[in-house]
């Protein structure tokens, strides 16, 4: 799920992204979640939705502190 929300994503299926990278967040085994916040997040910043955009970058710092890119997103906004 995490790859078909990353070919999503490139193509710029917003959408239909989004819904896989929800389902990835109900996997609670899953140890990438500070990604798939981190995907969300590139996707809201890319329909222009600054807000939820910095929550999910947030999030994604909180699941992984040191994640370089989700401080560079939130600093950037």
């Amino acid at each position: 799920r995490t790859n078909l929300g990353t070919v999503y994503l490139q193509t710029k299926k917003y959408k239909l992204a989004r819904a896989q990278y929800i389902k990835v967040l109900e996997d609670l085994t899953y140890q990438g979640q500070f990604r798939t916040y981190f995907n969300l997040g590139m996707i809201e910043l890319s329909l222009k939705n600054r807000n939820n955009a910095l929550k999910y970058f947030n999030k994604s710092v909180e699941e992984k502190s040191n994640y370089c890119s989700a401080h560079f997103q939130t600093n950037a906004l």
